[in-house]
């Protein structure tokens, strides 16, 4: 089953971030399990066991992906 990180929408009690296990046919929570706060679900990476984050990046770079590192507030540089 797909692990989820959710945040808060605003500061609360509880621990922010935190994760719950739900299936796929699960609808994302609107709150918190733990405080009933408003909370919404993160965008976050897979964990992909036996990659490297170098060799991520140089698989994307042979597909023609260009990466970006982020140099300021709304500033990135291609890297």
């Amino acid at each position: 089953m797909p692990l989820y990180e959710y945040t808060h929408n605003l500061p609360s009690e509880c621990q922010d971030p935190f994760e719950v296990i739900q299936t796929l046919n699960e609808p994302p929570l609107n709150k918190c399990p733990k405080c009933g706060s408003a909370c919404k679900r993160m965008v976050s990476s897979p964990n992909i066991p036996g990659r490297k984050k170098t060799e991520v990046r140089e698989k994307a770079k042979s597909l023609g992906f260009k990466a970006f590192k982020r140099k300021g507030y709304g500033k990135y540089e291609q890297c």
